[in-house]
């Protein structure tokens, strides 16, 4: 169902919708993009992506796509088996040293379309088949994500393309993958359970050396949607001698798994987006024992800042593990500007501090745990206030507001978008000195909505307040 050739088209093309998401990782840095479209209009990506891969994502029956600043492409796309077999072709020709396919129970869900799997999207977001692909010079960009590491990666990795497979609509047993592809078997049948089972978690955490063997405490939680807790524990269970564990018939949600021992680091070690039916995840890990960190937090002229809120961020332990925490290790400064934690692991972090009215020159003191007596700045800063006005134009529902350094964000610069209040105003608060441009644009957005940048210079000032006008 490529476009250059003679197969039959889809009857029905899915009206375009152009989005574009931000994820703020801190409240100063605007880090990662997320820019997709529904429907299936042919997209000019040959040119950055592997050879072949355009084959696959201008397909006729890819109902979406989506696309991360730090991470691969995405198309997704529904069709039989018939359909499948031949886009399994023509991934084998992919320009790609590692391929791999992932095969899963049932039918899946647009990311794009379904994002927190709201009950009355769920149809219109099915999906059989997602194709992620990472475009030929996207790791350059990403590699900047570990700028600030003592050890970043030197030479590009195997960056494998995947396509998962739902098998709802799909009779994996007259698939045909050719040769030189990877398999991944994600079904419940292929791990020992059925159907009865439903929504199926388990996995094995690696025992700590020198100790008899541990045993540890697994809790899946729910992520909250708007005006609920952030977390909302599900189910509690404990691991074997040997590390290994399983939960059945779990609730469809975003999922949280979090594992606990005694005298360890608690870790998040994933995240599952489960469909209301059957299907498997596993979750390997192992956890690291606590140290401690300790610090303190001064203003340029040494006078020491109480109440700042201090976290530790690329938080990685051997061998080059990411370490995520459930309380994302976070602790606040004392009268003095001291702070302490005892329940950090042993590894190498970034300190982040923030604090209102505050500012901290770039992604923070990089470390090694355990550490102590850390000393760290934080420098006046000022604020940008932005009001949209309408014009008399009906507002839209959603308007965004977006800030950065004039020049272009860069890693480690202040940046941010945010969606205007009901009185159309939005300040950014903690704002470096220095040299800014402000815009602003509907969400969804399209360029010609864009408003024209606006220059502002906080050298001098401490607070600007602008008006931008909406187009």
């Amino acid at each position: 169902m490529f476009r250059d050739e003679g197969e039959d088209a889809m009857t029905r093309t899915l009206a375009g919708l152009l989005v574009a998401l931000v994820l703020i990782l801190t409240p100063q840095i605007a880090l990662a993009v997320i820019e997709g479209e529904e429907g299936n209009e042919n997209l000019r990506v040959g040119h950055r992506m592997p050879k072949g891969a355009d084959r696959i994502i201008n397909r006729l029956d890819r109902i979406a796509w989506w696309e991360a600043d730090f991470g691969p492409f995405q198309a997704e796309g529904r069709g039989d088996t018939k359909a499948m077999n031949k886009i399994l072709a023509d991934f084998a020709k992919l320009d790609v040293k590692t391929k791999r396919v992932v095969v899963h129970d049932g039918v899946g869900q647009s990311y794009l379309i379904n994002m927190n799997l709201h009950s009355e999207m769920i149809k219109a977001a099915n999906i059989d088949w997602e194709f992620a692909v990472w475009p030929a010079k996207k790791w350059e960009t990403s590699r900047r994500m570990f700028a600030g590491r003592d050890q970043p990666p030197r030479e590009k990795p195997d960056l494998p393309a995947q396509i998962d497979v739902y098998t709802a609509n799909i009779r994996w047993s007259e698939v045909v993958v050719p040769a030189g592809i990877e398999v991944i078997d994600e079904r419940l049948e292929a791990h020992g359970f059925s159907a009865k089972d439903g929504i199926v978690l388990e996995g094995r955490i690696k025992k700590l050396p020198g100790r008899e063997p541990t045993v540890y405490t697994v809790r899946v939680q729910r992520l909250g949607r708007k005006g609920e807790p952030d977390y909302t524990e599900l189910a509690v269970t404990k691991s074997n001698a040997a590390g290994t564990w399983v939960l059945k018939n779990l609730p469809a949600a975003w999922l949280r798994v979090v594992v606990e021992a005694e005298h360890c680091v608690p870790r998040v070690v994933g995240y599952a987006r489960c469909y209301d039916q059957p299907q498997w995840r596993s979750f390997d890990t192992a956890l690291v024992r606590a140290v401690s960190v300790s610090g303190r937090v001064t203003d340029p002229s040494g006078v020491p800042l109480a109440d700042v809120d201090v976290r530790l961020d690329d938080v990685v332990v051997e061998p080059n593990d990411d370490y995520e925490s459930p309380t994302r290790f976070t602790f606040k400064t004392d009268v003095a500007g001291r702070f302490r934690s005892d329940q950090v692991p042993a590894g190498k972090a970034r300190v982040w501090l923030y604090k209102t009215g505050y500012s901290m020159a770039g992604l923070g003191k990089s470390v090694t745990l355990p550490a102590g007596e850390i000393e760290m700045q934080l420098m006046k800063a000022g604020s940008i206030r932005v009001t949209v006005d309408f014009n008399g134009k009906k507002r839209p529902p959603e308007y965004m507001v977006e800030v950065e350094p004039e020049g272009g964000n860069a890693i480690g610069t202040y940046g941010g978008t945010a969606t205007i209040d009901a009185k159309n105003v939005f300040v950014f608060e903690n704002v470096p000195s220095g040299k800014y441009v402000v815009k602003g644009h509907p969400n969804p957005t399209s360029e010609r909505e864009v408003t024209e940048a606006l220059k502002i210079d906080l050298r001098d000032v401490k607070a600007a307040d602008v008006t931008i006008k909406a187009k």
